[in-house]
This record gives structure tokens, sequence and C-alpha cells, in this order.
């Protein structure tokens, strides 16, 4: 699956950047979970501490 196809998928040709806000850093992820290959359809990975920012 490419950006291209996820940014389809979520919300048509709208979207110019598929962000990720997260509140765990890479490093906590773990070796082979499904986190990094999602991560790597993102435009940018945000980790975001207060959902409220």
């Amino acid at each position: 699956m490419t950006r291209r196809t996820v940014r389809e998928k979520i919300g048509g040709r709208r979207a110019r950047a598929t962000i990720w806000r997260t509140p765990e850093p890479g490093c906590a992820w773990g070796p082979g979970g499904d986190l990094p290959g999602h991560a790597a359809l993102c435009d940018r990975v945000c980790v975001v501490h207060d959902p409220s920012a």
C-alpha cells in the first residue's frame, strides 16, 4: 500500500499530507509490530503528549 492509496482510502484526494499523532515515541513501539509499517505510510509522525495540543 502506498501513501497515495492511504490518502484515497481515508479522505479522497483532498488530503495533502497524512499526519499521525501518537502519544508513544517510536522507540516504544517494539520490534516486529505493525506500528513502524503504518508510520512508513504517513508523511509525518508527531509525538503528542497532550491530546488537546
